[in-house]
Protein backbone atom coordinates (compact mmCIF):
# COMPACT_ATOMS: atom_id res chain seq x y z
CA UNK A 1 0.00 0.00 0.00
CA UNK A 2 1.56 3.17 -1.19
CA UNK A 3 2.40 6.37 1.58
CA UNK A 4 1.81 9.73 0.43
CA UNK A 5 4.91 11.68 0.46
CA UNK A 6 4.93 14.38 2.80
CA UNK A 7 7.87 17.26 2.99
CA UNK A 8 10.14 14.98 4.41
CA UNK A 9 9.86 11.16 5.10
CA UNK A 10 11.59 8.88 7.00
CA UNK A 11 10.67 5.38 5.40
CA UNK A 12 11.24 2.11 6.88
CA UNK A 13 10.15 -1.38 5.94
CA UNK A 14 7.87 -3.17 9.05
CA UNK A 15 9.70 -6.04 8.71
CA UNK A 16 13.19 -4.10 9.43
CA UNK A 17 11.29 -2.79 12.47
CA UNK A 18 9.88 -5.89 14.11
CA UNK A 19 13.39 -8.04 13.41
CA UNK A 20 15.78 -5.02 14.96
CA UNK A 21 13.81 -2.38 16.85
CA UNK A 22 13.65 -2.36 20.48
CA UNK A 23 9.82 -2.98 21.53
CA UNK A 24 9.29 -3.98 17.60
CA UNK A 25 6.23 -2.42 16.49
CA UNK A 26 4.31 -1.03 19.24
CA UNK A 27 6.88 0.50 20.51
CA UNK A 28 7.64 2.30 17.42
CA UNK A 29 4.11 3.76 16.77
CA UNK A 30 4.62 4.75 20.68
CA UNK A 31 7.42 6.45 19.97
CA UNK A 32 6.40 8.16 17.02
CA UNK A 33 2.76 9.04 17.79
CA UNK A 34 1.48 6.72 14.71
CA UNK A 35 -1.94 6.94 15.87
CA UNK A 36 -3.95 8.63 12.77
CA UNK A 37 -3.96 11.79 14.57
CA UNK A 38 -1.00 13.44 12.58
CA UNK A 39 0.54 13.26 8.69
CA UNK A 40 2.88 9.82 9.96
CA UNK A 41 1.39 6.65 8.47
CA UNK A 42 1.59 3.27 7.96
CA UNK A 43 0.80 0.46 5.34
CA UNK A 44 1.28 -3.23 5.27
CA UNK A 45 5.08 -3.00 4.37
CA UNK A 46 6.11 0.30 5.75
CA UNK A 47 6.62 3.36 8.18
CA UNK A 48 6.44 6.40 7.22
CA UNK A 49 7.49 9.37 9.64
CA UNK A 50 6.84 13.03 8.58
CA UNK A 51 8.74 16.49 8.75
CA UNK A 52 9.31 19.76 7.74
CA UNK A 53 13.08 18.94 6.39
CA UNK A 54 15.11 15.95 5.90
CA UNK A 55 17.74 17.21 8.57
CA UNK A 56 14.66 17.00 10.95
CA UNK A 57 15.26 13.35 12.25
CA UNK A 58 17.23 12.20 15.22
CA UNK A 59 18.97 9.31 13.81
CA UNK A 60 21.05 8.49 16.95
CA UNK A 61 17.28 7.53 18.48
CA UNK A 62 17.07 5.01 15.87
CA UNK A 63 20.33 3.52 15.99
CA UNK A 64 20.08 3.46 19.78
CA UNK A 65 16.90 1.61 19.54
CA UNK A 66 18.49 -0.97 16.41
CA UNK A 67 18.61 0.26 13.38
CA UNK A 68 21.66 0.43 11.24
CA UNK A 69 23.08 4.00 10.02
CA UNK A 70 26.73 4.31 8.63
CA UNK A 71 27.33 8.00 9.95
CA UNK A 72 30.70 8.00 7.68
CA UNK A 73 28.39 7.28 4.41
CA UNK A 74 25.42 8.43 5.43
CA UNK A 75 23.46 6.01 4.62
CA UNK A 76 21.52 2.73 5.74
CA UNK A 77 19.73 -0.16 4.35
CA UNK A 78 17.31 0.01 6.95
CA UNK A 79 15.49 3.25 6.25
CA UNK A 80 15.71 5.92 3.73
CA UNK A 81 14.58 9.73 3.81
CA UNK A 82 13.02 10.84 1.23
CA UNK A 83 12.21 14.14 0.14
CA UNK A 84 8.95 15.42 -2.04
CA UNK A 85 11.02 18.01 -4.00
CA UNK A 86 14.30 16.35 -4.05
CA UNK A 87 13.50 12.79 -4.24
CA UNK A 88 15.91 10.38 -1.61
CA UNK A 89 19.05 11.18 0.33
CA UNK A 90 20.36 7.94 -0.94
CA UNK A 91 19.01 4.99 -2.90
CA UNK A 92 17.32 1.56 -1.29
CA UNK A 93 16.55 -1.02 -3.24
CA UNK A 94 13.15 -1.97 -1.46
CA UNK A 95 11.52 1.25 -2.27
CA UNK A 96 9.79 2.86 -4.94
CA UNK A 97 8.42 6.34 -5.22
CA UNK A 98 6.51 8.84 -8.10
CA UNK A 99 5.96 12.52 -7.28
CA UNK A 100 2.92 12.06 -4.85
CA UNK A 101 3.35 8.25 -3.51
CA UNK A 102 6.53 6.01 -2.34
CA UNK A 103 5.95 2.25 -1.76
CA UNK A 104 8.00 -1.26 -1.04
CA UNK A 105 8.73 -3.43 -3.88
CA UNK A 106 6.75 -5.81 -2.31
CA UNK A 107 3.53 -3.90 -2.96
CA UNK A 108 0.32 -5.06 -5.00
CA UNK A 109 0.55 -4.08 -8.17
CA UNK A 110 -3.11 -3.28 -7.75
CA UNK A 111 -2.13 -0.67 -5.39
CA UNK A 112 0.68 0.30 -7.22
CA UNK A 113 -1.06 1.23 -10.21
CA UNK A 114 -3.68 3.50 -7.96
CA UNK A 115 -0.58 5.35 -7.21
CA UNK A 116 0.41 6.12 -10.37
CA UNK A 117 -3.23 7.07 -11.34
CA UNK A 118 -3.65 9.48 -8.56
CA UNK A 119 -0.33 10.58 -9.44
CA UNK A 120 -1.64 11.87 -12.90
CA UNK A 121 -4.67 13.52 -11.29
CA UNK A 122 -5.19 17.74 -12.05
CA UNK A 123 -6.05 19.79 -9.79
CA UNK A 124 -9.90 20.27 -10.30
CA UNK A 125 -9.87 16.26 -10.27
CA UNK A 126 -7.96 16.85 -7.03
CA UNK A 127 -10.90 19.77 -5.86
CA UNK A 128 -13.43 17.80 -7.29
CA UNK A 129 -12.20 14.44 -5.19
CA UNK A 130 -12.22 16.88 -1.79
CA UNK A 131 -15.97 18.55 -2.50
CA UNK A 132 -16.80 14.78 -2.67
CA UNK A 133 -15.53 14.01 0.81
CA UNK A 134 -12.42 12.02 -0.95
CA UNK A 135 -8.65 12.43 0.25
CA UNK A 136 -6.75 11.41 -2.85
CA UNK A 137 -3.81 12.09 -0.38
CA UNK A 138 -4.37 9.40 2.35
CA UNK A 139 -2.69 6.01 2.11
CA UNK A 140 -3.81 3.68 -0.22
Amino acid sequence: MPVYIELANLIVPKPVIEKKYAGGADQFRTDYSIDGDNRHQEDDLLFSISRMNCDDYDLKKLVEKGLDYDYKKSRSTDFTILSRYGGVLWDIEWLQYNDMFAWHINTEEEKIDMARKRNELTMDKISEMFDLGMNPFKTI
